[in-house]
C-alpha cells in the first residue's frame, strides 16, 4: 500500500505585501534624497556658470588686446535662452543696427559666449538691492585700457530666489573675479579689492 504525502510545497520569492513594504521604504528615501540632490546640482551648475562668466570676460579682454579693438558684452535673450555674449564693436562708420547682437545669438558658435542655464538668473546689484539685469549692453571693454568702462556687479541665483549664490565682479581696475556670497550677506572679496574704489 502506498502512502501519498500531503507536504505543503513552499515557494520562494516575495509576498506583495513584502513588496508593497519595500516600495514603500525605497519612496521615503527618494522623497528625503531627492531634494538634496538637487540643491547640490543646482548649486554646482551656478558655481559652474560664474566661473565661465569670469572666464567669458577674461577671454573678451584679451581679445581686445590682441586685436586693438574694443569688445562689447551684452546679455541676449531669445526664445526662452538667456546668453552672454562678447563681440567686437562695430566702427562708427557700420551703421549703428549692426553694432546690435545677431537675433541668433545665442545659437551661433562664432562669438564668445556663455550660454546661461534656465534654472540660473542673472541679476545685477544696484546699491544695495538685486535687480533683474534685462538685455543689452552689459559694459565695454577698451582695448587702450585694457579694462571694463564700468564697475558691475552680477549675481547668480536659482529662480525665485532673492539673493545671490554667486557673484561675479567687473572692476574698471582689478579687472574680473567670482566667488560665492558669504552667508551673512556681506559681498566676497578677493585679494587687492579692498585697495579699489568702488
Amino acid at each position: 500500500m502506498r502512502f501519498i504525502s500531503h507536504q505543503k510545497r513552499r515557494y520562494h520569492g516575495f509576498t506583495l505585501i513584502e513588496s508593497l513594504i519595500a516600495l514603500a521604504v525605497l519612496a521615503v528615501t527618494c522623497s528625503i534624497a531627492f531634494p538634496n540632490f538637487q540643491k547640490a546640482h543646482q548649486a554646482t551648475l551656478i558655481a559652474n556658470e560664474s566661473a565661465a562668466l569670469s572666464s567669458l570676460f577674461q577671454l573678451a579682454q584679451s581679445r581686445a588686446v590682441e586685436e586693438s579693438r574694443s569688445y562689447v558684452v551684452s546679455l541676449v535673450s531669445e526664445g526662452g535662452i538667456d546668453c552672454i555674449v562678447a563681440k567686437a564693436k562695430v566702427s562708427s562708420t557700420v551703421r549703428a543696427s549692426a553694432q546690435q547682437p545677431s537675433t541668433h545669438a545665442c545659437h551661433q558658435t562664432q562669438a564668445l559666449m556663455v550660454r546661461l542655464d534656465k534654472q540660473v538668473t542673472l541679476k545685477k546689484q544696484v546699491k544695495e538691492e538685486w535687480q533683474l539685469q534685462p538685455d543689452g549692453d552689459l559694459f565695454t571693454i577698451d582695448f587702450r585700457t585694457q579694462r571694463p568702462n564700468l564697475n558691475l556687479t552680477l549675481g547668480l541665483m536659482a529662480k525665485k530666489r532673492q539673493q545671490p549664490d554667486y557673484v561675479v565682479q567687473v572692476r574698471q581696475y582689478l579687472g574680473f573675479s567670482h566667488c560665492k556670497k558669504n552667508k551673512d550677506n556681506t559681498m566676497c572679496h578677493t585679494e587687492g579689492e579692498n585697495d579699489a574704489s568702488s
